[in-house]
């Protein structure tokens, strides 16, 4: 029997804490979680083999880089939300190659959009007072089940 299962597929402009492991690889987590995180990435990936994280701490390159603003892309489908790593980068207004790469993705999986809306905000710099941008982008997705 087939059916048809649905997701949400969410890019949000925030505010997050950048935090670097020692891997290098930058991760985003809400703001003022990114010392929780390093915590805990400590504990499951150091720790077993004993020592003192603030030992370790200041002697790797692990970082809580603080809180940045920038695109986050989620996919919020059966119960659960699913980090879509991609680079969200943009120095103006919504990083298109990004949503485009992740639609694609997606389109591979046999995700179809259904629908898409946006919120809109406002820039609050000196030069830009008034200028609105999508500052949330969701797109309804579906895809049928075997």
């Amino acid at each position: 029997m087939s059916g048809v299962e649905y997701a949400i597929l969410v890019f949000s402009h925030e505010r997050f804490d950048v935090v670097i492991t020692p891997d290098g690889i930058p991760r985003k987590t809400r703001v003022g979680d990114g010392p929780t995180y390093l915590v805990e990435w400590w504990r499951a990936n150091v720790q077993p083999s004993g020592g003192d994280f603030g030992q370790w701490f200041r002697t790797t390159d692990a970082r809580v880089e603080g809180a940045s603003l920038g695109w986050r892309c989620q996919l919020f489908g059966e119960g659960r939300v699913v980090e879509i790593d991609a680079d969200m980068t943009a120095p103006h207004g919504i990083p298109l190659p990004a949503m485009v790469a992740t639609l694609n993705r997606l389109s591979h999986e046999g995700w179809e959009v259904v629908s898409v809306n946006e919120d809109i905000d406002l820039y609050r710099t000196d030069d830009a007072e008034r200028e609105s941008f999508p500052a949330r982008v969701r797109y309804l997705l579906s895809r049928r089940t075997t």
